[in-house]
């Protein structure tokens, strides 16, 4: 592992007795590295259905020559090159870097960190919870979340955003601190319906540049797919871990997929996915192919029969009110409740489940299920 060749180079160079002692630590160091790796390997081969028989002959032979090389350590040691990490483009050739980090740092980086944290440098602040606000409000402080510099135009809230910025200095960095002040907030708190808005502020400020009303934002991709198998009882809740291919077939959330321009998941790039370049602000759209994910997808169709199934009530009204409740968030009106009703008895050929499992699909494909109010 990357923690086990670390170990290594620092045995390597630490304060030893001698020369030798420093090498053969560390060529122990790094042999462990190797058994461990391979273990785990072997681990992972063998929980398959079917393993590989060549593959495990394979690992078993480099774990016994690793255990080997442990009770006997020689010298024979490949420094972790940390360089390596440097090399990001085609341009940069891994023999123009030095193989190791010197042992005595010229300080640039530390430098450059306190520079960047230090409260006499607002900037940082300023930039991290605008950030925050944009994810909390759909719409962020200063409008060019990817320039603070003199050609951004001065935001309407700059003192909301200084002193949300002295706030996040003052108490030790901490954004949970921010997010805990936004979401108590009456800003935060109030309706995004405008149905009984006063005429005149909704004239005067049509866009809620001034957060009079919660704003009305789509669900992000991750999100909508998250919420298919939250709703059905489906997500693993499990953290961490590695990431997926693109297009495995899993339970996990939606942000341990891998993401990239020739790897990216299918459902998730029909509706607001990030850029894989850039993660400043991602764009809001409603294209017809979001629809047909919704309607024709897997995730959409099989979820709906399980949401279904999980409403055990017999009575078709309560299914009704108790679906909506559970995928709407809120309650049918009467014109809705006889709709749904009459929906259920125009296709009283099909089997009670396939009726129910129907209009649970028919719900998912509602506005207001990928929309956040």
């Amino acid at each position: 592992s990357l923690a086990a060749r670390i170990a290594a180079d620092n045995a390597r160079v630490h304060d030893k007795p001698d020369r030798k002692a420093r090498a053969e630590s560390a060529a122990r160091a790094e042999w462990k590295a190797k058994l461990n790796e391979n273990e785990f390997l072997l681990r992972q081969e063998q929980a398959k259905k079917n393993p590989d028989s060549k593959n495990v002959s394979k690992l078993r032979s480099a774990i016994n020559s690793a255990k080997k090389k442990l009770k006997a350590p020689g010298s024979d040691y490949t420094s972790l090159s940390g360089s390596r990490k440097a090399l990001e483009t085609p341009a940069h050739k891994f023999g123009q870097y030095d193989e190791i980090y010197q042992r005595i740092s010229t300080g640039r980086r530390l430098a450059l960190a306190r520079w960047i944290t230090h409260p006499n440098n607002p900037l940082t602040a300023r930039v991290a919870v605008n950030h925050i606000w944009m994810r909390h409000f759909g719409t962020p402080l200063v409008d060019q979340v990817s320039d603070f510099g003199t050609r951004a135009k001065k935001p309407i809230h700059h003192d909301l955003l200084d002193w949300l910025a002295a706030e996040l200095i003052d108490n030790d960095w901490s954004m949970k601190h921010i997010h805990q002040l936004i979401v108590v907030s009456d800003a935060w708190q109030r309706s995004s319906s405008t149905l009984k808005a006063d005429p005149e502020t909704l004239q005067a400020d049509p866009e809620n540049r001034f957060y009079w009303r919660m704003n009305t934002r789509r669900m992000e991709s991750q999100l909508v797919r998250d919420n298919l198998l939250h709703l059905s009882g489906k997500l693993a809740a499990k953290l961490g871990g590695p990431s997926l291919s693109a297009n495995a077939s899993s339970n996990r959330r939606s942000i341990y997929f891998r993401h990239g321009r020739d790897d990216a998941q299918k459902f998730l790039s029909m509706f607001d996915d990030a850029d894989f370049l850039q993660c400043y602000r991602r764009a809001e759209s409603i294209v017809p192919q979001q629809a047909l994910a919704l309607s024709n997808s897997k995730a959409s169709l099989g979820n709906a029969a399980t949401i279904a199934g999980n409403i055990t009530t017999k009575d078709n009204t309560r299914f009704i009110n108790e679906a909506f409740q559970t995928i709407l968030s809120r309650q049918p009106d009467h014109y809705e409740i006889a709709e749904c009703e009459a929906f259920l008895r125009d296709i009283a050929k099909l089997e009670n489940s396939d009726r129910r499992t129907r209009l649970v699909h028919a719900l998912l494909n509602h506005n207001d299920f990928v929309t956040i109010r």
